[in-house]
């Protein structure tokens, strides 16, 4: 495995970094508590309009064709 590369300050250059971050972000992303924190709230969103949209006097409106 090569050594990275430094800059100046014996940091590494910021195509090292941008590619470090990548990879975490790509593995991170991946994970599913990460994925169920990002559509948790779209699907309750997503259910509550359902419920407000199909609303009627009688009750909720359903699909009857199953």
């Amino acid at each position: 495995m090569a050594t990275p590369r430094r800059g100046a300050a014996g940091t590494p250059t910021s195509s090292r970094r941008r590619a470090e971050a990548a990879e975490t972000y790509w593995d991170r992303s991946n994970q599913p508590l990460e994925i169920l924190a990002l559509v948790a709230p779209l699907v309750a969103i997503y259910e509550i309009g359902l419920v407000w949209a199909l609303r009627a006097d009688r009750g909720t409106i359903t699909n009857r064709a199953h």
